[in-house]
């Protein structure tokens, strides 16, 4: 048997979400309970969160953290403490994190 780690990481009510082979951009409902959207077009990364924390070069974290919530920046500016930005420096943050 195999355990895997698959990170989840929670910006209000919009979430990146690790699945075995990726991560997607999902906004939920305010009950955490569905979500309600993917990012339009939809946002997937073809990693996980963990394996992209562990792998990427810092250079790509950074391209990544600065363009993942293109598409969602106006939830994320309307909902979350500090916006959009805030988000992807908190993001880079745990990206860059040993």
């Amino acid at each position: 048997m195999i355990e895997k780690k698959l990170t989840t990481l929670i910006f209000g009510n919009l979430v990146l979400e690790s699945t075995l082979t990726a991560c997607y951009v999902r906004v939920y409902a305010d009950d955490k309970r569905s979500f309600s959207m993917s990012a339009n077009p939809p946002v997937e990364l073809k990693v996980p969160l963990d394996e992209l924390k562990k792998n990427a070069s810092r250079e790509q974290k950074e391209a990544i953290a600065s363009r993942i919530f293109d598409e969602t920046r106006h939830l994320l500016d309307a909902d979350y403490p500090g916006g959009s930005d805030a988000a992807s420096r908190e993001l880079l943050d745990w990206l860059c994190a040993p």
